[in-house]
């Protein structure tokens, strides 16, 4: 076995490997569709590079390593599609690069020489890699490991371009593959290939495992019904209040009487209703207990802390419910409490919550402010 066959097998190797890697996340994270892509693009190249290893060098096998090399190259551009998101019908790219790995297909069934059938096919890889990479660089949202994998899908492009335009420089037109893969130029340029397309496969997994760790530690903070913060992760950003915060609390009267008298599902409906209002209005707002929300409003005054509760008051009794007769409305009530300084958060909770239950009191679908100034007092703002 010579050197450049040695250096195919250890690459299928390894690609298999990342292959087994990526079907054990993919069965153990089915919501990440990329992977099925990735899985295919680098399953191709391994057998790809075990046809380079094992095939003996016959005009079938340039026929065959061609084909292969467009189509993980196409399942790597598309895998970073499904990953981006992106919006776009049957792309112009993979037409082209379909059409030059044709022409290589075409000429080397001809009897063209490898050192010139073989530009097109590269070119069409560098298009639908660089493409990726333009794909991932251009997210709204990139992260450090975006940026390297962009870069990664840029150098195998360039790195693709260049491996064909080398043959030209660097050998006669009559070269065979056979003599050329055992020259230190093709060993080289495998080689550089490969260091960016397996730092690409590592990235990927990363990117993969960091994903599912953001998605669980959201789900972990997230009430699952309204989509809002859950109690403790609201409490966590308690630390954040400062002097011109309040804290709203809220409560839909009668609740209870919803659930027993419409169903459970009416009154999932019902929280889930004044749950999007108070997403609508503070994307830090939770939901704390079965019918109870809160949210902070930073940097204001008396009077637009209870405009906001007026707000989610007026707008939440004037939505129709599904599940209760038409003309039927739910109601809610409101306490306010004024960050003060030197307050914890329990003392603060407990002036909204005696606003709240004050709120009830006075006959409901209220909203009442505690007075801090006044001895703690709860005043009527509605």
């Amino acid at each position: 076995m010579v050197l450049i066959e040695a250096v195919y097998l250890t690459l299928a190797l390894v690609l298999a490997a990342f292959c087994l890697l990526g079907g054990y996340l993919r069965q153990r994270y089915p919501e990440h569709r990329h992977l099925v892509w990735m899985i295919c693009g680098i399953a191709t190249m391994s057998s790809t590079m075990a046809v380079g290893a094992f095939a003996p060098d016959t005009t079938g096998k340039m026929v065959v390593m061609a084909a292969m090399f467009f189509a993980s190259a196409a399942l790597t551009s598309q895998t970073f599609t499904v990953l981006t998101d992106a919006k776009r019908g049957r792309p112009a790219t993979l037409l082209l690069a379909t059409i030059l790995t044709g022409i290589t297909i075409a000429a080397t069934l001809v009897g063209t020489s490898y050192i010139d059938s073989g530009m097109p096919m590269y070119l069409a890889c560098s298009l639908l890699l660089g493409e990726a990479g333009w794909l991932v660089w251009c997210q709204k949202t990139q992260s450090s490991v975006d940026r390297a994998l962009a870069l990664c899908l840029s150098a195998m492009a360039v790195i693709f371009t260049l491996r064909g335009i080398g043959y030209f420089i660097f050998f006669n037109r009559q070269t065979t593959f056979s003599i050329l893969k055992t020259s230190p130029y093709e060993i080289g340029t495998m080689l550089a290939m490969a260091v960016p397309g397996i730092t690409l496969t590592m990235l990927m997994f990363f990117r993969t495992l960091d994903d599912t760790a953001n998605y669980f530690r959201e789900v972990s903070q997230t009430d699952a019904l309204t989509g809002l913060l859950n109690r403790g992760a609201f409490l966590s950003t308690a630390g954040k209040i400062t002097d011109g915060s309040f804290l709203i609390i809220c409560d839909i009267d009668h609740f209870k009487c919803v659930n027993d008298t419409w169903g459970h599902a009416t009154g999932d409906m019902a929280l889930v209703s004044l749950g999007s209002l108070f997403r609508g209005i503070n994307m830090t707002a939770a939901r704390i207990g079965g019918e109870e929300f809160a949210m902070f409003i930073h940097r204001a005054s008396a009077e637009q802390a209870r405009l906001a509760a007026e707000g989610l008051r007026t707008a939440f009794s004037l939505q129709e419910i599904e599940g209760l007769p038409a003309a039927e409305r739910l109601t809610a009530s409101f306490g306010i409490s004024a960050f003060q300084h030197g307050d914890t958060f329990d003392a603060l909770f407990k002036r909204a919550d005696a606003a709240l239950y004050k709120a009830k009191a006075m006959g409901r679908d209220r909203v009442v402010m505690c007075d801090f100034t006044h001895t703690n007092k709860a005043t009527t703002a509605a």
